[in-house]
Order: C-alpha cells, then sequence, then structure tokens
C-alpha cells in the first residue's frame, strides 16, 4: 500500500477521536499495533464491581427484609 500521499499524523491518546474507546488499532506504514487505554479498562471492570456488588447487596437486602 502506498502511504506517500497520506498525511501521517503521531499518534496522540488524548485525541478526541479515542473518545471512549478502551483500545484502538494503530496503522502505520511499519506495523499495525493495539493501543490499550489501561486506566479506561481499569476504571471500566471497577465501576462494574462496584454496580454488580450494589445489585448483590440490594437483592440480599430485598430478600431478607
Amino acid at each position: 500500500m502506498d502511504f506517500s500521499k497520506d498525511d501521517l499524523q503521531a499518534f496522540d491518546p488524548r485525541d478526541p477521536l479515542y473518545r471512549g474507546k478502551l483500545w484502538v488499532r494503530v496503522v502505520t506504514p511499519d506495523r499495525v499495533y493495539r493501543y490499550y487505554f489501561w486506566r479506561r479498562i481499569a476504571m471500566t471492570l471497577a465501576i462494574i464491581a462496584l454496580a454488580g456488588g450494589l445489585a448483590t447487596a440490594a437483592g440480599i437486602w430485598a430478600f431478607t427484609s
């Protein structure tokens, strides 16, 4: 593939284009790689764990009261 006509920009994870994504596939003329937003993945897992714990506590409270 000829990349001579494309204006390749440096990868910037703070770019609004990547907002809300957990990982991105980055294509360069040399190689293709994935960039993982580990902080976003950790926050997503923490929110899911918190929601699961609250749902479990609410279920236990509903059955015991």
